[in-house]
């Protein structure tokens, strides 16, 4: 198959990070995912007027979904857009060391993440926790009962991670491959590659090396080797991804059915 353009995706916004849509994506079994029916972004605290008139007119979209935490949502809430339907959908909570040393110092946060291995683990922890995989489920029943012609947006903090997540099981129910699956995302890398690389530099004035380095990148990017060991942690445990999306997201075939005959082409 020829290498795809996940460039041509990428829909440019003034306040919206990593704006995608799905749509263009090919199916193993030869078709296409729809275009404009299916976006993916970071936040939409920062949007514009000129991008909220583009998400409810030139995007169409009827939904959009919230996969922050709450304090995540009650200190940059999402914007009321007429005849937009916000939902929020949460799939992580963690009291972790994490989430206590936000208020410290950003050396003693980075130090408290490596001591956790919570970047490594973090993919996993999301799609093996119940919050997870009732909010996945949920995510995907709201797509399958999507108004025909009605878009869906769904997005975190930065568009990368947790619906990232999400991203990865609506295109394996849809069909993609699984290297397209990670192609897209990874795809966030290049959207953030300069942040990235400012980000290793701070890393380096902070004291941090080699290792240490890459896990925290994380912070800023995401990993598909460990979006990988997550999958084929899924896969021992559940028997198969297929297997997870239907006993722990209880998505059953009628339903991955109407998804597919409703997104693909």
């Amino acid at each position: 198959m020829a290498e795809f353009n996940h460039e041509s995706r990428v829909i440019p916004a003034e306040g919206i990070m990593n704006l995608r849509d799905l749509g263009g994506l090919p199916t193993i079994d030869g078709r296409r995912v729809k275009k404009g029916l299916l976006f993916r972004s970071g936040k939409l605290t920062d949007a514009t007027e000129s991008d909220k008139t583009m998400l409810a007119g030139r995007l169409h979209i009827g939904t959009v979904i919230d996969f922050r935490m709450e304090d995540e949502t009650q200190q940059s809430p999402d914007p009321e857009i007429p005849g937009v339907e916000n939902v929020y959908i949460k799939v992580f909570q963690t009291e972790s060391a994490y989430e206590q040393q936000k208020r410290q110092n950003p050396v003693e946060l980075l130090k408290g993440l490596l001591e956790e291995h919570f970047l490594p683990e973090f993919y996993w922890q999301v799609l093996s926790r119940e919050t997870g995989q009732q909010g996945y489920g949920q995510f995907l029943r709201i797509l399958a009962d999507a108004p025909e012609g009605q878009a869906v947006l769904w997005h975190c903090s930065e568009g990368k991670d947790r619906a990232g997540l999400a991203t990865v099981l609506i295109l394996h129910v849809l069909g993609v491959s699984r290297n397209l699956i990670l192609e897209d995302f990874a795809y966030s890398n290049s959207v953030f590659a300069e942040r990235i690389a400012d980000f290793r530099e701070s890393l380096k004035k902070l004291g941090f090396a080699g290792e240490e380095i890459e896990e925290l990148l994380t912070v800023t990017s995401v990993s598909e080797e460990y979006l990988k060991s997550a999958i084929s942690r899924l896969e021992t445990t559940y028997g198969s991804l297929d297997g997870y999306i239907k006993n722990q997201l209880q998505i059953d075939e009628e339903t991955r059915e109407l998804l597919r005959n409703k997104f693909l082409s």
